[in-house]
């Protein structure tokens, strides 16, 4: 089974609600959930977050939406403990790990990436 997540996170430090931010007559988020939604070879679309706001953009958008632990979405704890933990809480044999705020990648390359 391949999944996709999506991590998302309220503590934004440089650009506060980026994620959910007006952007192109939508937002980063539903850009993202709406182009995985394209890519036939995935089977599950999770969002990781521990913003309620974020949370309910995945649940609006029919895919599942995770309430992340606040340890893990805090400044303090590395990003390698950060994957550990998502790859440890999300049920999958293969999970295409991506970040809403790379809006410019391409269908392909997600297909590419899995193909391989």
């Amino acid at each position: 089974m391949i999944k996709a997540l999506i991590p998302v996170r309220a503590g934004s430090q440089r650009v506060k609600n980026k994620n959910i931010r007006s952007f192109a007559g939508s937002n980063l988020l539903e850009i993202k959930i709406n182009q995985l939604k394209r890519i036939k070879e995935i089977e599950e679309i999770v969002v990781n977050s521990d913003s309620p706001e974020m949370l309910e953009v995945a649940e609006k958008n029919g895919v599942k939406a995770v309430k992340r632990d606040p340890y893990f979405a805090s400044n303090d704890v590395p990003m390698n403990e950060v994957w550990r933990h998502l790859a440890e809480t999300t049920d999958a044999e293969h999970i295409i790990y991506t970040n809403c705020t790379n809006p410019l990648v391409k269908d392909e390359s997600y297909k590419k990436a899995i193909q391989t």
